[in-house]
């Protein structure tokens, strides 16, 4: 999955990401307190997702993480400049929500199966930090169709996805 996202063009991603948002909308109408992340090496790109959230005065937070802990806090977005997920211990946030006070939080991925189960990057911070969530809380992975398959390696520390939307679809889990 890692090298096919690798062989990706630009124009590919941003076709990709457009579709994603038009797939949102419909989720992303009701809903105040997003969690959204920033692209990497070729994932779907919530840049046009951000910018539409924006227009529409959501309050949208991004994930801060310390290699120190495998528990996200969420700090305020304004505007689309880019940073890393990970901070230093003396990370100064402008606005924290609290994880369980998120209606909805998007996820990037590796690949998502059938039941849900998401693969990420391997760390384990999205699982740890939702692990008791709020369950009013929309737990959305977003990514390409092509990542969505049959089964992916899990355990049971692993959370499920309430739903997948990509630039094909939506899916959603039981």
């Amino acid at each position: 999955m890692l090298e096919k996202r690798k062989l990706l063009t630009n124009t590919q991603v941003n076709d990709a990401s457009h579709s994603l948002l038009n797939n949102l909308k419909d989720i992303l109408l009701p809903v105040k307190n997003v969690a959204i992340y920033h692209a990497y090496k070729n994932e779907i790109s919530l840049e046009q997702t951000i910018q539409y959230l924006l227009a529409q005065h959501k309050r949208i937070y991004k994930p801060i993480a310390y290699k120190s802990s495998r528990i996200m806090r969420f700090d305020i977005v304004n505007d689309l400049s880019k940073n890393n997920v990970f901070a230093d211990e003396n990370y100064n946030y402008k606005q924290e929500i609290e994880c369980y006070n998120l209606d909805l939080i998007l996820l990037p991925l590796v690949a998502v199966d059938n039941d849900g189960y998401r693969l990420g990057q391997g760390g384990g911070y999205y699982d740890s930090t939702f692990e008791k969530r709020n369950p009013n809380t929309i737990l959305c992975g977003v990514g390409y169709q092509w990542q969505y398959v049959n089964s992916v390696p899990h355990d049971k520390f692993d959370i499920k996805l309430d739903m997948f939307v990509s630039d094909e679809k939506t899916t959603y889990f039981k």
